[in-house]
């Protein structure tokens, strides 16, 4: 506060400093309440959020693309718990929405979002066929080329796919594929870092330990609809 600021105020009566305090105490909870997305009812449809609009309206004019493919690929080297793996990615389907949500074929673009189920888990053996283990290398990394490059189709998903690729007892390449409508760079980093704490969780038979989700993707999107037409409207007015 400013030093003549602080000069008006002390000028006010008890009575006019008390009304000014209950009025800032008004704006500040009213605008405490109007940044707050609250949760949609369930059920309802829902609309695509302006950004998911972008992308769905783009994957529709280019057809089968993989545009918007946000994969992540890594090398597991040590003993790999398949059971575990498989647990991790259904638990964090079931967290996310937004990972088990497709999208509507014709405008106006929707979002549908799925009952949680089994996350989109491919396993492929290579051990099985014996080669000399660095052509079981080239060959994931071909396989794993050849799943960043395959097309989502956003009408009937799965918009998260996962591929795990044995190369040896010991060694395994992940492939980790997402649609970006359903996440971006700063959001695969939470995927990971949860994917690692239910991995954990699921290795040691213990209950995975983190914070419950204020609200989903399909939340903020309803509410920024709701908050675009109460602007039309008051335009409109």
């Amino acid at each position: 506060m400013s030093q003549n600021s602080a000069t008006r105020t002390d000028e006010l009566s008890p009575a006019q400093r008390a009304l000014l305090e209950r009025r800032l105490a008004r704006a500040n909870t009213a605008g405490s309440r109007g940044r707050t997305i609250p949760r949609r009812a369930t059920g309802d449809a829902v609309p695509v959020s302006p950004v998911q609009h972008g992308m769905w309206v783009i994957d529709k004019l280019l057809g089968s693309n993989a545009l918007y493919n946000m994969p992540l690929v890594a090398w597991l080297r040590g003993h790999l718990d398949l059971a575990a793996l498989r647990a991790t990615l259904d638990a964090l389907v079931e967290r996310h929405e937004i990972l088990r949500t497709t999208y509507s074929e014709d405008a106006p673009a929707v979002q549908v979002i799925h009952p949680a189920g089994t996350a989109a888990l491919e396993v492929v053996d290579l051990v099985a066929s014996a080669p000399p283990l660095a052509q079981r290398r080239d060959e994931a990394l071909r396989l794993a080329e050849a799943e960043v490059e395959q097309p989502f189709d956003l009408s009937t998903g799965p918009v998260f796919r996962c591929t795990l690729i044995r190369v040896a007892l010991a060694e395994h390449l992940l492939v980790l594929n997402t649609h970006h409508i359903a996440s971006d760079e700063w959001s695969l980093g939470v995927l990971v870092s949860e994917i690692n704490a239910l991995y954990a969780s699921h290795v040691r038979r213990t209950d995975p330990v983190l914070p419950a989700l204020p609200i989903q993707y399909a939340d903020y999107a309803q509410w920024q609809a709701e908050r675009g037409s109460g602007d039309r409207l008051a335009r409109e007015v």
